[in-house]
């Protein structure tokens, strides 16, 4: 008897899914790794299955899918930019079909890292929570222009902060990979 119930017990563990893997939905920014639900490695046909069709706001130029030169990749003509607006999430490839995810980004000040840093917020509070990045660039053209990108290479997080020196986004990369994406 008491090894019919340890069998069971056994298999019970054995069918039920890893907690580790499975991702909490809590607004929380992990530079290096995730975005709320959505991780840096997952391949973009999962994003699609998470997130549906990819939109773009009302208003917006382009479409859901477009190449990101001179936007958030500066001189690198093979970033493609993919957006959920609905969501406030978009995801970048390398190649307009590539599966591998190269960074993803949010405007929505409901997701903040565990420093508290919110898109909205004004970059000091970036530069006081993570010190001074490893790079600072000059965006060109989209709908950021003239605005800096404050790139922490070794933590895989930047912030696009606009003229005004508001956070516009925040990005999540793989660590020590930002020279790949963007010039300086």
């Amino acid at each position: 008897m008491m090894a019919k119930a340890a069998l069971g017990v056994l298999v019970l563990l054995l069918l039920a899914p890893p907690a580790v893997s499975q991702v909490p939905d809590d607004k929380l920014i992990v530079p290096g790794q995730r975005i709320g639900k959505w991780m840096l490695e997952t391949q973009m046909d999962t994003l699609l299955q998470m997130n549906g069709p990819q939109n773009i706001a009302p208003g917006s130029p382009g479409t859901p899918i477009e190449r990101m030169r001179g936007w958030f990749s500066d001189s690198n003509s093979e970033i493609w930019w993919h957006e959920w607006s609905n969501l406030f999430f978009s995801a970048a490839t390398r190649g307009r079909n590539a599966q591998r995810v190269e960074y993803i980004f949010t405007w929505s000040d409901d997701f903040k890292t565990d420093k508290g840093v919110a898109p909205g917020m004004l970059r000091p509070s970036v530069e006081t929570a993570y010190g001074q990045p490893a790079a600072v660039t000059r965006t060109v053209g989209g709908q950021i222009p003239g605005g800096l990108r404050l790139i922490y290479d070794e933590i895989g997080l930047a912030a696009l902060i606009s003229r005004n020196g508001v956070i516009e986004m925040l990005f999540v990369f793989r660590p020590r990979s930002a020279r790949t994406l963007w010039d300086f």
